[in-house]
């Protein structure tokens, strides 16, 4: 009982917030380059962060203001996920749903992170790009096929 009480206390101040601020109501971005990126639940022009360490997180940070300012960054979600090795280091992979496009070992210091996050946005945004065109080259030979 408890419980639904603060939920609806929660939505009740959440839609009195937003109401006061005169806030529009959310309205999810699309995609125009068809479904690449997109979520299962519709939302695009995310970048996700699953890294671990410090140097992960300030890799994450630097990735997504690089990459906020790319035309169509909008148009996908990437998800950065940070992996810990003895044996090879760090790495870190971005993935565009299950799809990776850009993997790369992190450097020990802070000094490279730059550097790499401007190759890895480049990289990422070629990469994307051969993938979708890769899969409207698909969806010609389909159509070509019927």
């Amino acid at each position: 009982m408890r419980y639904r009480s603060l939920k609806f206390l929660f939505i009740f101040l959440l839609g009195q917030v937003s109401s006061v601020h005169g806030a529009p109501p959310a309205v999810m971005p699309t995609s125009q380059s068809g479904d690449l990126g997109a979520a299962a639940d519709g939302m695009v022009g995310i970048v996700v962060n699953q890294t671990i360490t410090p140097n992960g997180y300030e890799f994450y940070r630097i990735f997504s203001l690089l990459w906020s300012e790319k035309p169509d960054s909008g148009a996908y979600s990437l998800s950065i996920k940070e992996s810990l090795s003895k044996r090879y280091g760090n790495r870190v992979d971005i993935y565009l749903g299950q799809q990776r496009v850009y993997s790369a070992a992190l450097p020990q210091k802070y000094d490279g992170l730059h550097t790499l996050c401007g190759q890895a946005v480049e990289e990422t945004q070629t990469n994307l790009v051969a993938l979708s065109l890769q899969k409207n080259n698909d969806a010609d030979i389909a159509q070509e096929k019927m």
